[in-house]
């Protein structure tokens, strides 16, 4: 029997860029690991801000990612 892979993270590091994407049959319940609506390489180097649960495309969020996918 197949399992369904219906959860994608992009893995982000203490500064939050994002150095890996995952996808999973399970939740992953680590603070690393940022749920997102898709799995693509897209967001490799992209930083994710936690206090506005935004993605940039710098580490200052300054520059936001316009082009992320969206919900």
């Amino acid at each position: 029997m197949s399992q369904l892979l219906q959860y994608n993270y992009a893995v982000i590091d203490a500064n939050g860029r994002c150095y890996a994407c995952q996808t999973s049959s399970v939740e992953v319940p680590l603070s690393n690991y940022i749920l997102v609506p898709e799995h693509t390489n897209d967001y490799y180097n992209k930083y994710y801000n936690r206090e506005d649960g935004l993605w940039y495309l710098d580490a200052e969020f300054t520059q936001l990612w316009e082009n992320a996918p969206q919900w």
